[in-house]
């Protein structure tokens, strides 16, 4: 029987006291990022791409990690400021990434600096959607500075951006930086400030997550998202298990024709399983 669809998203939420997340990029092993278009097969995924002579790649052994075994170093040129940076696309969302702003109200992403002029600096981010944003972005200016030589949080509001910014459809993120030197970036995360259940609470309500009691050992993955709701959307079972409960993403309609047309552009290997492109045979 030949497939026309098959995609995969990863959808991790991070839990503390206070706040849960989408993780955006952790950089870190079959986390769902796609190898760059047209690669041949056994291609590492790409975390990122530089512009501006900006050198960049995961971290070398010793380098600065906040958390797991990697993060995304920037080594930028001197002599120019703001004209080299990195672009980081999703780890899920084929570059078309819901932030799901009914349920969300920031990204927030950890930063360790080491810029030529030494001292604590903002970071500046462009944002691109699949709309208005999508050939020239929008930046904007962390308020607060990543510390010198320290990992730390920084945090961009969605009101910081225009109001007709698509959160639903998001393209992709650049980072850039003032001063030229190296930075590493790392958890990079769509965050709220509700608790993990009030979370999972919108994104159900949101038809973006449904949940269900966790399956028994040995449950198909048809049994696991049986009770999933269909509204034209497309089901994925099986990437997550919070809370003794089996829960799925699903795509909205628009979203899923979105990723049909991105089907003949990617080619990507998540859990163990090979995407082929829609032409050759299953």
């Amino acid at each position: 029987m030949r497939k026309t669809f098959l995609s995969f998203l990863f959808l991790f939420l991070l839990s503390c006291p206070a706040q849960a997340a989408l993780v955006y990029q952790d950089f870190e092993p079959d986390n769902g990022t796609l190898t760059p278009y047209g690669s041949p097969a056994g291609t590492p995924p790409e975390y990122g791409w530089g512009f501006g002579q900006a050198a960049v790649g995961l971290n070398d052994e010793g380098d600065p990690v906040h958390g797991g075994k990697h993060s995304f170093k920037v080594t930028l040129p001197a002599g120019k400021p703001l004209q080299a940076g990195s672009g980081i696309p999703a780890q899920f969302g084929v570059f078309n990434t819901n932030f799901v702003p009914e349920c969300h109200d920031r990204l927030t992403f950890w930063v360790w600096s080491d810029p030529a002029q030494a001292g604590n600096h903002t970071v500046m981010v462009k944002f691109f959607d699949q709309e208005a944003y999508k050939e020239k972005g929008v930046s904007v200016w962390t308020v607060d500075q990543a510390i010198y030589h320290q990992w730390t949080q920084l945090t961009i509001p969605f009101t910081q951006l225009p109001s007709d910014f698509n959160w639903h459809r998001v393209d992709k993120l650049e980072f850039s930086n003032y001063w030229d030197g190296t930075y590493y970036y790392d958890d990079i995360v769509i965050a709220s400030p509700s608790t993990l259940g009030q979370d999972l609470e919108c994104l159900t309500a949101q038809m973006y997550l449904t949940c269900t009691e966790a399956p028994e050992a040995g449950a198909s993955a048809q049994d696991a998202g049986a009770a999933l709701p269909s509204r034209g959307a497309r089901n994925i079972p099986g990437i997550a298990q919070l809370k003794g409960q089996h829960c799925d993403t699903v795509f909205d309609q628009d979203a899923a024709l979105i990723l049909d047309a991105w089907q003949t552009r990617a080619e990507r290997r998540l859990a163990g399983m090979e995407v082929a492109k829609r032409n050759e045979p299953r």
